[in-house]
């Protein structure tokens, strides 16, 4: 939850995220970088924030030539069939995976770098929307 004053904003999380069908992200050396939406850009492995039961588009592009595949791992580390993309091995190449967000996801990673590659997902529930006030 995004913090602001004291205060914990889930309608300022659903404002930047609310409305978002695709994720795009693209693999440096260093990880993964952010592209859209605007709430991840230029960010290195940003946390994806979904809402439960919507369907996404997740696109990667390879941005150095070297092999990589996007993994969702559950908060378990396991990967449920259909969450992992081909190997992308091009310098520009893409791949998109579809997917319908549930409170089991927990990270994304690239299948053949996981330590310098992943990042947090955070998956919200449609009634996560209202802003609340601590104390």
């Amino acid at each position: 939850m995004v913090a602001f004053g004291g205060c914990t904003e889930p309608a300022a999380v659903y404002d930047a995220w609310g409305g978002v069908e695709e994720i795009v992200l693209e693999r440096y050396a260093d990880g993964w970088r952010g592209l859209e939406p605007d709430a991840i850009a230029g960010e290195r492995n940003p946390t994806l924030v979904l809402y439960e039961n919507l369907e996404y588009r997740i696109t990667v592009r390879n941005g150095n030539g070297e092999p990589h595949a996007l993994v969702l791992r559950d908060a378990d580390g396991t990967t449920a069939e259909g969450r992992r993309t081909e190997s992308i091995e091009t310098r520009g190449e893409t791949r998109t995976l579809r997917v319908r967000a549930d409170l089991g996801l927990a990270e994304y990673a690239c299948g053949a770098h996981p330590d310098s590659m992943a990042g947090e997902i955070e998956v919200r529930t449609e009634n996560d929307t209202d802003i609340d006030h601590d104390g």
